[in-house]
């Protein structure tokens, strides 16, 4: 979970709420994290065998597993559809199997994921947030 300052606040799309007990932040958490926690339990669920059943739900959301894996895929696929990465697959021709194979090893063009961390640090809540407590008004 990450701060933001109260300008920064207002000059986002959709409002969040006050943290409670500092007028002069506000509660966010960066979608990367949020995806990449759905990619890791889309994966868990596929392969029970090595990681056990899937546990209950979210406890603070009262979710089952099956609505929580659900949920993860889409919001995978909303991801895919707003980044829709355009980099180009390659085919080469693969002479022993008389056919030309997809090359997926292609060179993408990435943002930089030690400055995404780097930033959400800076930026970390100072306290432990506890998401049953009611959070402060929104702008």
């Amino acid at each position: 979970m990450t701060r933001i300052t109260a300008e920064q606040e207002s000059r986002m799309a959709n409002w969040t709420s006050r943290i409670p007990g500092d007028e002069e932040h506000y509660i966010i958490s960066l979608d990367f994290f949020h995806q990449m926690h759905c990619l890791n339990l889309v994966r868990k669920a596929l392969w029970p065998e090595k990681y056990g059943p899937m546990e209950l739900g979210d406890p603070v959301l009262n979710d089952v597993p099956f609505d929580h894996v659900d949920h993860c895929v889409n919001i995978i696929r909303e991801n895919l559809m707003c980044n829709a990465d355009i980099t180009p697959n390659v085919y080469r021709w693969d002479a022993d199997r008389q056919v030309a194979i997809p090359h997926f090893d292609v060179l993408h063009t990435c943002r930089s994921l030690d400055s995404i961390n780097q930033w959400a640090v800076e930026h970390q809540l100072l306290e432990k947030w506890d998401p049953r407590k009611p959070l402060g008004t929104g702008s």
